[in-house]
């Protein structure tokens, strides 16, 4: 039993998969993309409607793991293959991580009237949330027994888990202010528990096994679990609506300054779950012991030993409510603007992981290369791992956008001994996006050529927006016209523009 415990949480480990929403590669896209309004809301709303397609609008896997397949699992010579757990724990560090998070969109709208700064979305997900972390000796003690780990402490008290599944229902609204150079955006989410599984905040728990006696010293404080809804059968009306209900809120704003550089910042999934419905709570009482085995000499000492590690580790069990935080995000980004869209992004994720913070980087360089199409290219640092270069692509023709990203390419070269797979697409409708107010918001290659009308004395004068009023210079009564080409403000025109007044 000990061993099929161990097997199947090495299984559990080896596929604990993150869809949706992590991806840094995704997110350098900025609002090309409506779903990077789930990470920022102060994401513009690009079209007087988007819809998100129920499931399809978001699609993805991301495995994030210490080890790939090759170092799961050993071929033998009739071809079959069997779990090499040895080989698994000689990978394993001493901490580590365990994340499987999924959300199916089950609707999306997002609404920009025409002619208003303010854009507002509505949307509900179905959600999944998975988290933990655990240590190396704990697999091994699992797998070998406690007495291959004599002389070392075996700390279960830094391992924690915890697993959640709801619905979140969530309206979000945008808006630009200050010549839209501030952008800033909030979404409030009504949460509905379904089920939950967690570990004691601050839980304390240690095994030391004495070298020489191989006695047992037991610590355990704030040692135990809470569980919601799952020892029942659900009935389709604890599914819809129960009383496990929660909040949540997420801020976002995004600052530009002279279109020569940009900083955004984002904390997202901030709330928590009440669970009440079929809650469970099942804790230890506190204690410290020291087992130095059985005197089988000894008249009554099996049944007094049996007795005490009996009452030492069966949990009381009560049925109180008690609250769990959701997996809180926050994200930090500065751009280098070289052209309306095109920039180098420095991205940093940090994410709450049971009590721990685990930290995730990108530089990109994001590229539009045709009115439709937007590129980047980054290099992504996710936790546990080593960097790995990453692409996203967003297309959009007529109403149709699709968009598919990756943060790790080069492990498509080596599926076996991939420890980390990160890809999601998606497809949306946008209606109304409608061509650019102003053709500076266009790549040059697609820019039209400027414009001119005549005045009465025959003096051209520009109509088009990217070129000033005509600059008169006279000299001894001959009036010459010179038409100034307005030139955007960029680093390369900021650059020339210091070397002139120089």
């Amino acid at each position: 039993m000990r061993r099929w415990l161990t097997t199947l949480s090495i299984i559990i480990c080896c596929f604990a998969t993150v869809k949706g929403q992590n991806g840094l590669g995704l997110y350098t896209l900025g609002d090309a993309v409506p779903q990077n309004s789930r990470l920022n809301p102060a994401n513009e709303i690009k079209g007087k409607l988007v819809l998100g397609l129920p499931v399809i609008s978001e699609m993805g896997l991301h495995v994030n793991n210490r080890f790939g397949y090759n170092q799961a699992f050993t071929k033998l010579e009739n071809d079959s293959v069997k779990l090499d757990v040895d080989k698994v724990v000689s990978h394993l560090k001493k901490r580590n991580a365990l994340l499987f998070e999924t959300s199916i969109p089950l609707l999306y709208v997002g609404i920009k009237p025409e002619k208003s700064s303010f854009g507002y979305s509505f949307f509900v997900n179905e959600r999944i949330n998975v988290r933990g972390q655990y240590t190396k000796n704990l697999i091994k003690a699992a797998w070998e027994g406690t007495n291959s780990l004599v002389g070392q402490p075996l700390d279960i008290g830094k391992s924690a888990f915890s697993a959640s599944y709801f619905r979140e229902y969530g309206i979000g609204v945008n808006t630009s202010l200050m010549n839209d150079d501030l952008k800033i955006g909030a979404r409030v989410k009504l949460i509905q528990g379904i089920y939950n599984v967690k570990t004691l905040w601050g839980m304390d728990a240690r095994v030391d096994i004495e070298p020489e006696t191989y006695s047992y010293g037991f610590l355990f404080k704030r040692a135990g679990l809470n569980a919601a809804g799952v020892s029942e059968d659900p009935s389709v009306g604890y599914l819809l609506s129960n009383p496990n209900k929660g909040a949540a809120i997420d801020l976002g704003a995004t600052w530009t300054h002279q279109n020569l550089f940009s900083l955004s910042a984002s904390i997202t999934d901030l709330g928590y779950v009440r669970w009440k419905e079929f809650s469970q709570n099942f804790i230890l009482s506190d204690t410290s012991f020291a087992f130095q085995g059985v005197n089988f000499t000894a008249d009554g000492d099996i049944e007094s030993t049996i007795d005490s590690l009996k009452n030492a580790f069966t949990p009381k069990e009560t049925a109180n409510p008690y609250s769990a935080m959701l997996s809180a995000k926050s994200i930090v980004s500065g751009s280098l603007l070289l052209g309306p869209v095109d920039r180098v992004t420095v991205t940093m994720m940090n994410q709450l992981l049971v009590g721990k913070i685990k930290t995730a980087f990108a530089v990109s360089y994001v590229k539009q290369l045709t009115p439709g199409i937007v590129a980047s290219g980054s290099v992504v640092k996710l936790p546990q791992q080593w960097p790995r270069p990453g692409l996203a692509l967003s297309m959009t023709g007529g109403p149709v956008q699709y968009y598919i990203a990756s943060d790790n390419l080069i492990g498509f070269a080596n599926v076996g001994n991939m420890n980390t797979l990160d890809f999601k697409m998606g497809v949306n409708l946008i209606i109304g996006s409608g061509k650019a107010k102003n053709e500076t918001d266009l790549p040059p290659a697609h820019r039209s050529k400027p414009k001119f009308s005549s005045n009465d004395e025959g003096v051209d004068y520009p109509t088009d927006p990217r070129l000033k009023k005509p600059t008169v210079i006279r000299k001894k009564d001959i009036y010459t016209i010179i038409t100034k080409k307005k030139q955007p403000k960029t680093w390369k025109n900021w650059f020339k523009k210091k070397k002139e007044d120089n």
